[in-house]
């Protein structure tokens, strides 16, 4: 990371954002509110991959399996499934979904070439899906 803020011109950019970007996500989870929460965690994920693309040299993480998830992702989005990606430094995409989407993301991702494991967990202790009304 010392690179990329040497080296990448959206540095400033990048560090600016950041502070709107989690506040935002604190509400989204306070509101409970997933298409809040997903939409500004996809935003920040893929600020921070530009960001390490634009450094010198500039860093891709992805590999074609990366992005056929993403891809995958979105076209789960489109058909209502509430599910989002977030990539760290890796090619390794994490599909976050409400638990009762869990079956058909694992079956979407399982499907595309070039995905060698999936790992699925559930929520961690003192969280409780929200009930329903």
């Amino acid at each position: 990371m010392q690179a990329t803020a040497a080296t990448s011109p959206y540095y400033p950019a990048w560090i600016e954002s950041s502070t709107l970007d989690l506040g935002t996500a604190r509400q989204a989870i306070c509101g409970r509110d997933f298409p809040r929460l997903a939409e500004v965690a996809e935003h920040s994920c893929l600020k921070l991959h530009a960001l390490a693309m634009s450094s010198r040299p500039g860093l891709i993480y992805w590999n074609p399996a990366t992005v056929a998830c993403i891809d995958a992702v979105r076209k789960l989005q489109r058909d209502g499934m509430p599910v989002f990606f977030t990539i760290d430094a890796g090619p390794q995409l994490k599909a976050l979904c409400l638990p009762e989407a869990t079956d058909d993301v694992v079956d979407a991702l399982r499907a595309l070439p070039g995905v060698l494991d999936l790992i699925v967990t559930g929520l961690g202790p003192g969280v409780e899906p929200a009930q329903a009304s």
